[in-house]
């Protein structure tokens, strides 16, 4: 409340309806009076009754009914459809229309909340009243404010660009480096709240909510996941690892050995290459095998006796073209029959590629990942000697230095990892400084070490932007940005508007850096014009899914409409569309 006088209030209603030569709406009221509609209906009953007490309700009939049964059968129409009550519900269960509401609450939205039902978030957007002081953020971050950290299926509503906006969060575990370690399936997201909730309440609710995770999954594996999400989080991330081992009766191997395989012969590369780098979808070919994908390793009768060395949590690590892969061993299969499906490759009933005779000896496991490691390290840590042999086992006997030092093989790949990643960051921002960016961004050198660049992104949003006010899209990309650094709802998408405008900004060189290691074929952001375009759909709540809207036309209007739809073939959204398009254009 403002705390408007009466006399006040009336005053700017006449003269509201001296301007507008008719009388006032409760749109007007925001723009045209001191008071807002809350505080027109708390003085004066209803909207009709400040309407009639500055004696500009000549031309408009009574509602006709009291706030109390307005209030009844809105209630028995929430109770019907067990939510906030939309116009659309209102006018297939209720006994009034909108227009009624409106009369006697100046808004619908405060017809609801009298009724004691909770407004959605877009019936206030789209209403003329400011949501009270309790309801300044989504009901999602109301939510996490009251509860904590949430998993996703017990949030109230799906995650939305509001709820970005006022610091709602979102973490989920992205299996390391790559894509291969599943650790036991899909896990399931937690939100929580960035300035409310540290990193330990968040972690918590995320390793108990996905505790599969944490059984199957490499601690290694996870402190990689974590890592990508903020770096910042890692050794909370340790120590609640620790906590959990200890608390239960699982341990972190503390026994295992590795299997290395640094494969020199082309038909031995393929074959890693093909079911140890990646996971395979047909891993039931195997007999006695359930799991839908995996991991495997096939190895000829001569190296029967290495495989039977390899127990179940072992560990095989493999050298291929691409880096250095791992996956847990669950079990150790013997199949004569599944060489052809997994490796072989032919061409008219030919074998053109693959073993020219059986791997029977399997080894199998569904949680593997990439890791950041040289495979020199590794001998470098551990008391065995590198032989020239494809495949090595290094018993857990000769990792016990490696362990004297590092608790277990994942903590001492995880440290390695980590001095790695530091000198791969900043050889990547070095090359980054070096290159021009392959898109089509213009450049020109500004004051201080700034550049002002200028990209081409979809001409509705770059008219959205001028429309706003808010030509400092520098500052958008630098909030943008610090979103993408952080592994926040990365877009992996490309502009691709057909009709596009020049957008000017200023970036520093340090953010110059950084976009453009962001940027590329193989990035997440397909080009500079893309992150840009991103930065202003985000932090201007641009959405980018289909909006539904009411218009009113005029009959020789929706007429005209209809025939033009009807004579060129069109959708009325793509016709809608293609005239807002050219209206764009002409304004910029």
């Amino acid at each position: 409340m403002t705390g408007v006088s009466r006399e006040q209030l009336l005053a700017d209603l006449r003269a509201a309806d001296k301007e507008a030569a008719g009388p006032p709406t409760v749109s007007t009221v925001p723009a045209e009076c001191e008071g807002t509609v809350r505080e027109y209906v708390s003085t004066f009953d209803t909207w009709y009754g400040a309407l009639e007490a500055a004696g500009l309700a000549a031309d408009i009939s009574p509602p006709g009914v009291d706030r109390e049964t307005l209030v009844a059968d809105l209630q028995r129409v929430a109770s019907k459809i067990d939510r906030s009550p939309t116009g659309d519900h209102i006018a297939e269960h209720g006994d009034y229309d909108i227009e009624t509401y409106e009369l006697v609450f100046g808004s619908y939205v405060l017809a609801l909340e009298a009724a004691g039902i909770d407004p959605e978030t877009t019936q206030y957007n789209f209403s003329e009243v400011e949501p009270p002081e309790h309801r300044d953020t989504t009901k999602n971050v109301r939510y996490l404010r009251e509860h904590g950290p949430t998993p996703s299926s017990e949030m109230p509503l799906g995650s939305s660009v509001s709820d970005r906006k006022h610091g709602m969060w979102r973490f989920v575990m992205t299996s390391g480096q790559g894509s291969t370690d599943n650790g036991g399936g899909a896990t399931e997201a937690v939100y929580y709240l960035d300035d409310q909730h540290d990193a330990k309440s968040v972690l918590r609710t995320f390793f108990e909510t996905n505790d599969a995770l944490v059984r199957n999954k490499s601690r290694h594996g996870i402190i990689l996941g974590v890592r990508n999400h903020s770096p910042d989080w890692v050794d909370t991330a340790k120590d609640l690892l620790n906590d959990i081992a200890a608390a239960s009766d699982h341990t972190d191997e503390t026994d295992v050995g590795v299997l290395v395989v640094t494969p020199t012969d082309d038909t031995l590369v393929q074959g890693v290459a093909r079911t140890v780098e990646t996971p395979v979808e047909n891993i039931n070919v195997i007999e006695g095998v359930d799991a839908d994908s995996g991991y495997v390793l096939g190895m000829p009768e001569e190296q029967q006796a290495l495989w039977n060395r390899v127990n179940t949590g072992d560990i095989v690590m493999s050298q291929t073209e691409t880096g250095v892969y791992t996956f847990t061993v669950e079990q150790a299969v013997r199949d004569w029959n599944a060489t052809p499906d997994l490796w072989a490759e032919y061409d008219d009933g030919v074998r053109v590629a693959g073993p020219d005779r059986p791997w029977p000896y399997l080894l199998l496991g569904t949680t593997g990942s990439e890791i950041n490691l040289d495979l020199q390290t590794f001998w470098n840590a551990v008391s065995a000697d590198e032989t020239s042999e494809q495949i090595q086992y290094v018993p857990e006997e000769d990792l016990a230095e490696l362990r004297a030092e590092f608790d277990t093989f994942w903590n001492f790949v995880s440290e390695r990892a980590e001095h790695n990643d530091v000198a791969a960051n900043q050889h990547r921002a070095d090359d980054a400084e070096k290159k021009s960016p392959a898109n089509s961004t213009r450049q020109t050198t500004g004051a201080s070490g700034s550049e002002n660049i200028t990209v081409e992104i979809d001409s509705t949003i770059a008219f959205l932007v001028s429309d706003q006010q808010s030509d400092d899209v520098a500052s958008l990309v630098g909030a943008h940005l610090k979103q993408a650094v952080d592994g926040i709802d990365p877009a992996t998408s490309a502009v691709t508007s057909t009709s596009t405008s020049a957008v000017r900004v200023e970036l520093t060189g340090t953010q110059r850096t950084l976009i453009r290691a962001l940027c590329g074929e193989d990035a997440d952001y397909k080009s500079i014009d893309a992150f840009v375009e991103d930065a202003i759909r985000t932090h201007l709540e641009i959405p980018d899914t289909e909006e539904e809207f009411s218009i009113s036309l005029s009959g020789t209007t929706a007429m005209a409409l209809e025939r033009l739809v009807e004579r060129d073939g069109i959708e009325i959204n793509d016709l809608l569309s293609e005239q807002i398009a050219e209206l764009v254009a002409e304004k910029l």
